[in-house]
């Protein structure tokens, strides 16, 4: 229903289902809620993910994976989910070289 004139139209709550997301928590409890798709993009992840019984809070401790580096993994799966089916128009990911050697591990880990 339009507002009347000069009245500001409420903003409508917008449908979300939170079954999509799961909740990563890294070092120094750093949590990230990332949705369960791209989550899954790294094996031990979807494994841990598909074990949760029906009422299991989706949270997933990392705790020797540091803040900064679960992030950029995070951004990762983002990119493999957005341009898995897409090899010809993938840009490149860009990775700090400080990070690179960190990356490689936790992808070896994560199985990604």
């Amino acid at each position: 229903m339009p507002a009347k004139k000069g009245q500001e139209e409420k903003a409508q709550p917008v449908p979300f289902d939170v079954s999509t997301l799961v909740t990563l928590v890294g070092a120094d409890g750093y949590s990230y809620v990332v949705d369960k798709q791209c989550a899954m993009m790294s094996k031990l992840i979807k494994s841990q993910i598909e074990e949760l019984k029906e009422n299991d809070e989706p949270v997933l401790n990392f705790p020797e994976i540091r803040p900064e580096i679960l992030e950029k993994t995070i951004q990762y799966f983002y990119y493999k989910h957005r341009y898995d089916n897409e090899p010809d128009d993938r840009p490149e990911f860009e990775v700090p070289p400080e990070m690179a050697l960190d990356l490689m591990v936790v992808a070896s880990l994560l199985g990604c």
